[in-house]
């Protein structure tokens, strides 16, 4: 390790050694594998399938996790189409924790819900590789 006041004013900014980053390797290698054993826990537990769910709503920090989430579930055989996923990362970016309510907003006001249709939602918090769940009906 090394301290900052080891560091020249410039390599403090060319290395960006104040920057909060994401990790998204140790993300990666942590809670996506995390949020599949979650899941399919969650799935077990309910004794619900992904034919349950019309739509399914993921937070993700990043579309880097789209795939990698996708291929987690299906290798813990829970796999939900994406066309059953509803997100809005590349419309609205990364609002961290606001992110799941813009997107049941959204998926309201669209017209497509139906009576009964079943909504799971995910929130992952990544400082902790934790997850939450929620199953919503429309009504």
């Amino acid at each position: 390790m090394k301290s900052y006041m080891e560091y020249t004013p410039e390599e403090i900014v060319d290395q960006s050694i104040f920057s909060i980053k994401q990790d998204v390797k140790l993300l990666s290698e942590n809670i996506v594998p995390y949020g599949g054993k979650m899941l399919k826990q969650l799935f077990d537990t309910k004794d619900m399938t992904p034919d349950d769910i019309a739509y399914y709503m993921p937070h993700m920090s990043s579309n880097f996790f789209k795939e990698k989430i996708y291929q987690e579930h299906v290798k813990n055989d829970i796999e939900i189409p994406y066309e059953k996923w509803f997100v809005n990362l590349t419309t609205k970016g990364n609002v961290g924790a606001a992110s799941v309510y813009i997107m049941v907003d959204e998926l309201f006001h669209s017209g497509k819900l139906k009576k009964g249709d079943k909504i799971l939602l995910l929130v992952p918090e990544s400082s902790r590789f934790s997850y939450m769940y929620g199953l919503l009906t429309a009504c």
